[in-house]
């Protein structure tokens, strides 16, 4: 079962097309600012 996180992080690497491993790596500021970004659009 996923978290939350797990979730996020999977929709952002999608929409960025990123790999998984360095999506994993970016900040969770970064992710839920991007996250807004794509809610916004």
């Amino acid at each position: 079962m996923f978290t939350v996180d797990e979730k996020e992080e999977e929709k952002v690497r999608i929409c960025l097309n990123l790999d998984a491993h360095v999506c994993h790596s970016l900040s969770r500021t970064l992710r839920c600012a991007i996250l807004a970004q794509l809610s916004y659009s």
